[in-house]
């Protein structure tokens, strides 16, 4: 027994409910105009089942509901799942609620507080449908991950939304995405049946056991290899070592036990880490430090002493120009001094006027003169020692920039021969581990430990390979395979579909609908027309989900498909009575008297949300709510959210 869809519920925002029931066998018909949210029901459906975004189309829908909720049934016993509608901006709601019973009464929204997460539910659903542990370990040439069948897998096989349902390269739901469609190939063999529970473990452990055997094996023949180029790696590590230094220069290759012996003493040094190797960065920092410090002492001593000598050579020049001027005025002193107001000239002895004004002022310049001469020449012995002992820092600066050149030079050398040092320590530890991981593959407890490991696994190989050895996982495949084609087949005529005289079949590798003619095999690309895209994808889940019942297989009971008959019927338009053509109808009510007989055994539920509304009574038997004339998913009298 496996679960069905009794209820779908959607919250208002002020708490109202607007609860769609439905019959858990048989069809399930939801005929409406568009626009009245048909197309939401699967997608509603997937992400209260643990979807991780919501893919519910933007619109009415979003804005005036607050919470989704399903309540799934699996006999008496009901599992109501509610999630929160995304706010605005957002894909997903984290905030769940989940609750067990039989005969579940729907919740009123303030009861629909948080208590499981997403990875919850899955885990929920994943026991609730009744799968056992499994695990898919894929052939030993490929490298994806192991995987287990969960409900995220099994719920493939139960939705064909409207983009789907006549999809020519896409036959399950989700396909497009490669990883689903890996998923898909690896989990169908488990979910019809083509292994059981013990095979499933007992060939999982197989797998596993061979990949472990392929690289034991691959050791133990590493470890011969190595045996047999052994003597040539060790006499090349032992010139290596040489080569460093750490062995003195005349140990030669004798033999291999002899240098496995000098190479294991090689191992056991402990080497100085080249950290030890002593650094002079710091000195060489502070001198050239203490260098930088000198040479601005020297350039301000430097620019003290020229200013020093500027100002001495000026003075020089100022004092030649009294002298010059003092030598001019002594002609004076060859003038008498006269008391009267006349006197007579020296050269020429004639009367002239006399200028004993004139002659004061003269004797008094005389007199200024030689007294600025004096005290200019009594300065001169300072000057001469402030620029001697300016003269005597500067080359004692000199002799100490000099002095750090050679420490610094000392220092570079010093530090050449520690990075050699360096250098070498390095160059030692890579050859004394290159020697040491040589060493660890010449273990023969190892090798023994290996070749007793393969042993064991062998053994358990051959156990497990004569458990299975009766019917193989292969011949059952085939057999769900035959089952399906011979389902598929039947199906396919009972619709009238083009290619049908052959074999129908589904290709588990391709994932896709082929049809055998007596011309040749037919891809369901290839197939030709709606009609038959559409019958392809119908007659497909009928098929698997009637082998699911057959088998007992953990796959929910039911099957959701939106707008089966749009290749007849204008999915996004009103069409009368009138417009339709009498091939069209009688292809749609064939196909919807088929869903209705499939459907009315086994415990299956089939949902239909269709425009189609045809009068006979099994088809308004089917019908659980019409919309029309008003009526729809979403009353529009919901207020939006704020």
């Amino acid at each position: 027994m496996t679960i069905n869809i009794r209820a779908i519920v959607l919250y208002s925002h002020d708490g109202l409910q607007r609860t769609l029931n439905f019959r858990c066998e048989g069809l399930n018909i939801i005929t409406g105009a568009s626009k009245t949210g048909k197309s939401a029901l699967i997608h509603i459906v997937d992400y209260c089942a643990g979807s991780d975004e919501c893919h519910v189309p933007e619109g009415v829908i979003k804005r005036k509901v607050a919470w989704y909720a399903v309540i799934f049934a699996k006999g008496d016993e009901e599992l109501l799942l509610a999630r929160k509608n995304p706010d605005k901006g957002r894909s997903t709601s984290s905030e769940i609620h989940i609750r067990f019973g039989q005969k579940l009464l729907v919740p009123e929204m303030v009861e629909l507080n948080k208590n499981i997460d997403i990875e919850g539910i899955k885990s929920v659903l994943t026991r609730y449908v009744g799968i056992e542990e499994n695990l898919h370990v894929p052939d030993e040439d490929h490298t994806r991950a192991p995987l287990a069948a969960n409900f995220s897998h099994a719920r493939i096989f139960c939705y064909q939304d409207q983009s789907l349902i006549d999809n020519k390269n896409q036959l399950f739901f989700n396909q497009s995405d490669s990883f689903v469609a890996q998923a898909i190939r690896d989990t169908l063999p488990y979910f019809v049946g083509a292994v059981s529970k013990d095979e499933l473990l007992k060939q999982n452990e197989l797998n596993q056991l061979r990949r472990a055997a392929r690289l034991l094996e691959r050791q133990v023949d590493a470890q011969v290899s190595w045996q047999q180029g052994a003597e040539q790696r060790a006499s090349t590590m032992l010139a290596e070592a040489r080569q460093v230094g750490l062995v003195g220069a005349g140990v030669r290759h004798v033999s291999l036990e002899q240098t496995f012996l000098v190479l294991r003493n090689i191992a056991r040094v402990r080497l100085s880490p080249a950290d030890d190797v002593g650094d002079t960065t710091s000195e060489l920092g502070e001198l050239m430090a203490e260098r930088e410090n000198l040479r601005s002492q020297y350039s301000d001593v430097k620019m003290r002493l020229d200013e020093v000598k500027m100002f001495g050579s000026n003075r020089g020049e100022y004092e030649a120009e009294l002298v010059e001027q003092g030598a001019r005025l002594k002609a004076i002193s060859l003038i008498p001094e006269v008391q009267s107001s006349t006197a007579t000239c020296p050269l020429c002895h004639s009367t002239v006027q006399s200028s004993q004004e004139k002659l004061a002022e003269l004797h008094g310049d005389l007199r200024e003169v030689s007294d600025r001469i004096a005290a200019i020449r009594s300065q001169n012995p300072r000057l001469q020692t402030m620029i001697g002992e300016l003269s005597a820092e500067l080359e004692d600066i000199a002799g100490k920039i000099r002095d750090n050149q050679a420490q610094m030079n000392a220092v570079v050398q010093q530090n050449e021969v520690l990075r050699s040092q360096r250098e070498t320590e390095v160059r030692r530890s890579r050859v004394q581990g290159r020697i040491s991981a040589f060493l660890e593959t010449e273990n023969a407890e190892q090798r023994d430990d290996l070749a007793t490991r393969l042993s064991l696994i062998n053994s358990r190989i051959a156990r497990l390979s004569s458990d299975l050895s009766g019917e193989s996982f292969e011949d059952r495949l085939r057999n769900a395979e035959s089952v399906l084609a011979e389902y598929m087949t039947s199906y396919a005529r009972r619709l009238q579909l083009e290619h049908s005289d052959g074999q129908t079949r589904l290709d588990f590798r391709r994932l896709t609908v082929v049809s055998d003619t007596r011309f040749g095999s037919i891809r369901l690309e290839n197939l030709g027309s709606g009609d038959n895209w559409v019958g392809c994808h119908v007659l497909t889940h009928m098929a698997l989900h009637r082998l699911f019942r057959e088998r007992q297989r953990p796959v929910p009971a039911f099957l959701i498909m939106d707008q089966p008959s749009k290749a007849h019927y204008p999915p996004d338009a009103e069409i009368t009575e009138e417009e339709i053509e009498d091939d069209d109808r009688a292809a749609v009510l064939r196909l919807f008297k088929f869903l209705y007989e499939r459907s009315t055994h086994d415990g299956f539920q089939t949902i239909v949300i269709d425009h189609a509304d045809e009068p006979q009574d099994w088809f308004q038997e089917s019908i659980i709510e019409k919309w029309r004339g008003g009526l729809k998913l979403v009353p529009d009298s919901w207020p939006e959210r704020s």
